[in-house]
């Protein structure tokens, strides 16, 4: 076995970068990450109906279609106003349904509603595209009198963010 060492190793051509060699490089390496996309919502959004309405959309383009999206949501504030009632929430690819997310429940006590945070982590393997992709958090009330509310943190402190974040990983 030999062991190479060294003190520095500089660039050939400046602005180039260095590369380590792996054997696998001709079909990358499986399993590291190529890209993140993040895009995130702000400000308080409430709604009464059950006709699911986007909440969080973010956009990446992959670069092989053996890669895998894995989608990364932070979502905080979330309300839901009634108790016993809750709020849908569903995750597409661009137009296709791939995940119904959670059914997040109400609590309330004396009319106040408490608020929660909620990360969900989803890895979409069946994405087979170098096209660019939109995924979409959508979500709606369970009922019609139910009112459901991202970003909700009191009504003089609606300060929150909610974020999802793609990251493509070499398949």
């Amino acid at each position: 076995m030999s062991i190479l060492k060294v003190d520095t190793i500089n660039e050939k051509t400046s602005g180039n970068g260095v590369e380590i060699a792996h054997a696998l490089k001709g079909s990358g390496i499986a399993g590291h990450v190529k890209q993140v996309q993040i895009n995130g919502s702000s400000g308080y959004t409430v709604m009464t109906s059950t006709t699911m309405t986007d909440a969080l959309t973010c956009s990446i383009t992959p670069s092989s279609t053996s890669s895998k999206i894995l989608v990364m949501m932070n979502l905080n504030g979330i309300t839901v106003g009634n108790n016993s009632a809750w709020m849908k929430l569903e995750l597409y690819r661009d137009s296709t349904l791939i995940r119904n997310v959670s059914g997040i429940c109400g609590y309330s006590v004396s009319h106040i509603h408490y608020n929660t945070d909620l990360s969900y982590n989803f890895l979409d393997d069946a994405v087979s595209t170098t096209s660019a992709v939109t995924y979409r958090l959508k979500y709606g009330a369970s009922g019609s009198s139910v009112s459901v509310a991202f970003n909700n943190y009191g009504a003089s402190n609606n300060t929150t963010s909610s974020a999802m974040t793609l990251m493509e990983i070499a398949g």
